[in-house]
C-alpha cells in the first residue's frame, strides 16, 4: 500500500503543479486525462502481475485479501499418487550434489529404464549445488530393481541419492473441507512461520506447500510467495469457516502482505 501512495505522489503532485501553473485553460482537461492514462499503466504494472499469472487465473484466484468458495470435489484437488495408485509401490528419491548439466536427463532415464514413473518432483539449481526431490511409482516386482539401479549408478553417486519407501494410509476419514492459500509479500524472515503457525492452530493438515522468491520488476523488490493446499477432517460450519478466513486476513495485515487469496473447497467426496 505504501508503494502505491508514493507512486501516486510522484505522478499526480508534479502533474497537478504543472497543470495549474503552466497549462492554459483549454488544455487542462486533456492534461489530466493523459496523466490518468499514465497512472493506470503504472498501477497495472505494479499490481496487475499477480492476477495476470496463468496459474492464478486457472485456479480462479482473485488478487487482494479475498475468499472464494469452490464446489469441486476435494478428492479431485487433493489426491496424491500414493493414494491414487493403490496397487503400486511408491518411492521418495532425494539427491544433492555439485551442479552439472545432464543430471535431470540421467536420473529420468534411470527411472524410466527400470520401470519407474516420475509423478511429483522438484529439481532446482541452488548456488553450486543441484537438489532433487521426487516421487516415483513402480510395479511391486520392479521396485527393488529400480531402487538398486538408482543407488548403484556410479555417475549418479556424486549426487548422493537416497531412496525410501512411502506408506499409504489404509483407513482414514475423508476430508470435509479443503483450503488453497496463495500469499505474496515483500521478502523478510518469519512469513512462512506465521502462516504455518496459523494453519497448525486451526488443525489443518498441509498436503502440499511451496515457496519461492521472485523479483517484482515494477518495484525492483524481492517478493516471497507461498502456495499451500490444506485439508481438515473436522466439520466446519459457515461461521467457523469465516472465522478461519478472518484470522488469516489478520495475519496478512500483520505481515503487510500484498496478496492473500483463499479458495475454500466444499465439494463432497466421491
Amino acid at each position: 500500500m505504501s508503494e502505491d501512495v508514493w507512486a501516486l505522489w510522484k505522478v499526480w503532485v508534479p502533474s497537478t503543479f504543472i497543470n495549474f501553473a503552466f497549462m492554459p485553460m483549454h488544455l487542462r482537461i486533456p492534461w489530466v486525462a493523459g496523466t490518468s492514462l499514465i497512472w493506470t499503466c503504472i498501477l497495472s504494472a505494479m499490481r496487475g502481475g499477480d492476477i495476470g499469472r496463468s496459474d492464478d487465473v486457472a485456479m480462479g484466484q482473485i488478487s487482494g485479501a479475498s475468499m472464494k468458495i469452490m464446489t469441486e470435489r476435494i478428492s479431485d484437488i487433493w489426491c496424491g499418487p500414493v493414494e491414487l495408485d493403490k496397487d503400486l509401490c511408491h518411492l521418495c528419491v532425494s539427491c544433492n550434489g555439485a551442479h552439472k548439466i545432464g543430471w535431470v536427463a540421467l536420473l529420468a532415464r534411470i527411472v524410466s529404464e527400470n520401470g519407474g514413473n516420475v509423478t511429483h518432483s522438484k529439481m532446482i539449481h541452488l548456488g553450486t549445488d543441484f537438489t532433487v526431490l521426487m516421487h516415483v511409482s513402480a510395479q511391486p516386482e520392479q521396485a527393488e530393481k529400480l531402487k538398486k539401479a538408482i543407488l548403484s549408478n556410479k555417475e549418479l553417486s556424486t549426487l548422493q541419492p537416497r531412496v525410501s519407501g512411502l506408506t499409504r494410509y489404509e483407513k482414514q476419514p475423508p476430508p470435509t473441507l479443503g483450503f488453497r492459500i496463495h500469499c505474496v509479500g515483500e521478502d523478510r524472515p518469519g512469513i512462512l512461520a506465521a502462516i504455518a503457525s496459523e494453519l497448525s492452530k486451526k488443525r489443518l493438515s498441509v498436503e502440499n506447500i511451496t515457496t519461492e522468491l521472485r523479483l517484482n520488476t515494477a518495484t525492483q523488490k524481492r517478493e516471497f510467495v507461498i502456495n499451500a493446499d490444506c485439508i481438515t477432517r473436522v466439520q466446519m460450519d459457515d461461521d467457523r469457516r469465516q472465522d478461519f478466513v478472518n484470522d488469516l486476513i489478520k495475519v496478512k495485515n500483520e505481515l503487510n502482505l500484498d496478496v492473500m487469496d483463499i479458495l475454500v473447497h466444499t465439494g463432497t467426496q466421491r
